[in-house]
């Protein structure tokens, strides 16, 4: 595999013919011209009339990046689902009858757009419909943004098909971990038992869906492999398993495009090695501030209340130049108190460039995932380091969405401290720090010494230093170096 360090400028220069006949992992950061050279690419390819199929995150992706084609928007066609176009989407007869029975079947826009995209060099689709590639074989399959989410699914089991799931717990001869065992207790001691004792194996005669929900699980049944079956907190069981994708290695050319995967995760995603990675040849040199405290969704929710006063110490403006990233049952707190903030939540921050505007990010809060997800992951024999980087990679990508590379003066807020490992802040703060600086902007230090500060908050000393230093950095209060100096506050 060869490694090709680029800057944005060399990317943009760099050859499209060199993506052809290869499979290349795009891995440079979020803003650097990735999406600009898969537009090349298409232009490329609709020139010298090869097929080619895009795969983007989601419908509002392909929208996006459809409204920014130019010479062959009219050479594109993306490809929806039954509920997009199908007369009977409301209807489960639209499933269960299926496309070949339907008396609608001659004058169906969802049929027919599947007509239509034979004749076009360019279809556009979302992950969950990469099957789509063997029916179509294109000369060139374009993926932006990881689709590691396609690897596992939890699927309930149907009430009235429980009877029939014939159920065997997993013991350690037919434990998919058995291999690495060892790095499981190792990781998980001090804990009681064995989580793979949770999983169970499933076997389901065959049999025919009566509803909406039962179609789509055996579906799911049967196109999945490495199924096994897991209660959830309700005590219901799910299925699991992985969608495969061995059909793609019929690809020649092949460009994945992500910022935040891991190549040995790529490598897995795909089960094969790529030709050439190419990687940053620059780095961020934006200021970034770090919460070194631990803020798991506890904690995060604790400080919610706290979120106003802690934004003021650091001065950030509460308008439509700043984006809020976090969790999604925490974003409507920062729409309904910050209205005119724009705000978004993890799990939604791929691929959009609609926040490239926006000059502060603020990450409130870790994005951690559930036991439950963990063990799914473990499932395609991801280790510890790449299950806990699924975690950092969507924070790296929420604090990509107001592409800081492009512009150093761009300001970046990490109120977790997840990323510590992964970006160079150039200014550290804790909560303690800043309850201190909430505290000192309340007008009651004003005209006061350092000293004269220090004896009456309390805190430790360097928390108080800390406090300070963060209100002269932010310019909400003078500079008070030098003796004698007395706290003043700016507006």
């Amino acid at each position: 595999m060869d490694e090709i360090y680029l800057t944005s400028e060399e990317l943009a220069e760099y050859p499209v013919e060199e993506f052809f006949g290869k499979w290349t992992f795009n891995n440079k950061t979020c803003g650097t011209g990735k999406s600009r050279k898969i537009h090349e690419i298409i232009d490329y390819g609709v020139t010298h009339q090869l097929k080619m199929m895009v795969c983007l995150p989601t419908h509002a992706n392909v929208e996006e990046f459809m409204s920014r084609m130019t010479g062959y928007r009219d050479q594109a066609i993306e490809l929806w689902g039954k509920p997009a176009y199908c007369q009977l989407r409301n209807d489960a007869d639209a499933y269960l009858i299926g496309c070949k029975n339907c008396t609608h079947k001659t004058s169906c826009l969802y049929i027919g757009q599947f007509t239509m995209a034979r004749e076009k060099p360019v279809i556009f689709i979302v992950p969950h419909h990469l099957y789509l590639v063997q029916e179509y074989n294109p000369d060139i399959l374009i993926i932006d943004e990881s689709i590691e989410k396609l690897a596992h699914k939890g699927i309930k089991i149907p009430e009235r098909l429980q009877p029939q799931a014939n159920l065997h717990r997993v013991n350690c001869n037919t434990c998919m971990c058995r291999n690495k065992c060892s790095d499981w207790r190792k990781e998980y001691r001090g804990q009681r038992g064995c989580y793979f004792t949770l999983y169970k194996t499933l076997e389901m005669d065959g049999f025919e869906p009566e509803s909406l929900e039962e179609h789509f699980f055996k579906y799911n049944y049967d196109t999945l492999d490495n199924i096994y079956a897991v209660e959830d907190d309700s005590g219901n069981h799910v299925i699991i398993g992985d969608t495969p994708l061995d059909f793609l290695q019929q690809i020649e050319t092949v460009v994945f495009n992500c910022a935040t995967t891991k190549l040995s995760v790529a490598e897995k995603m795909f089960n094969r090695e790529f030709e050439i990675i190419i990687l940053d040849g620059e780095r961020l040199e934006n200021r970034i501030f770090l919460l070194e405290d631990l803020m798991t969704k506890t904690k995060t929710q604790e400080e919610l209340e706290n979120a106003e006063d802690y934004f003021k110490v650091l001065n950030i403006p509460m308008d439509d130049k700043t984006l809020i990233y976090t969790k999604k049952e925490f974003e409507s707190h920062f729409r309904e108190n910050f209205p005119e903030v724009k705000t978004g939540h993890y799990g939604d921050s791929r691929g959009y460039n609609k926040h490239e505007n926006c000059e502060n990010i603020i990450v409130f809060g870790r994005y951690g995932l559930t036991p439950a997800v963990q063990m799914l992951l473990s499932l395609r024999d991801y280790n510890f380091e790449e299950i806990e980087w699924f975690e950092k990679a969507e924070e790296l990508q929420a604090m990509h969405r107001i592409r800081p590379i492009r512009d150093e003066n761009k300001v970046i807020y990490l109120l977790s401290n997840s990323l510590k490992d992964v970006v160079e802040p150039t200014d550290y703060l804790n909560i303690n720090s800043l309850k201190i600086g909430t505290e000192m902007l309340n007008g009651a230090y004003e005209d006061l010494t350092k000293s004269m500060i220090y004896e009456k908050i309390k805190g430790k000393g360097e928390d108080k230093i800390r406090a300070i230093d963060t209100l002269e950095s932010t310019g909400k209060i003078n500079s008070m170096k030098g003796r004698g100096k007395k706290l003043k506050l700016i507006d």
